[in-house]
């Protein structure tokens, strides 16, 4: 019965934190990018602002899969991610990697 139990709940957190994923997307799409379209009338500032939301995003999303016991997350050599030009890439075929190296980057 416990294991029924957390094999739901388990569906049930990752169920939530794609739903608040798929939402921020949304909102990002048909509100974010658009107001920073009126506001920011300099490309290189409006991509830095949006790269920025886009990050907090990604962090949120982590943070909140880490607090529903959804994902572990263990990073090591993250500070060479920023301030340089490289190439990254993502070891595992999953889009929770993605979203760790964005919201690190």
């Amino acid at each position: 019965m416990a294991g029924r139990l957390a094999h739901l709940w388990r569906i049930a957190a990752v169920s939530g934190v794609f739903a608040c994923f798929c939402v921020c997307v949304v909102f990002t799409s048909l509100v974010l990018t658009p107001l920073l379209r009126w506001t920011h009338r300099d490309p290189r500032k409006r991509a830095r602002r949006l790269r920025s939301v886009l990050g907090w995003a990604c962090r949120q999303t982590i943070a909140w899969s880490r607090r529903f016991g959804v994902i572990r997350v263990s990073v090591e050599g993250a500070d060479a991610l920023r301030g340089s030009d490289c190439i990254v890439v993502a070891n595992h075929p999953t889009a929770a990697d993605a979203l760790v190296l964005l919201g690190l980057m």
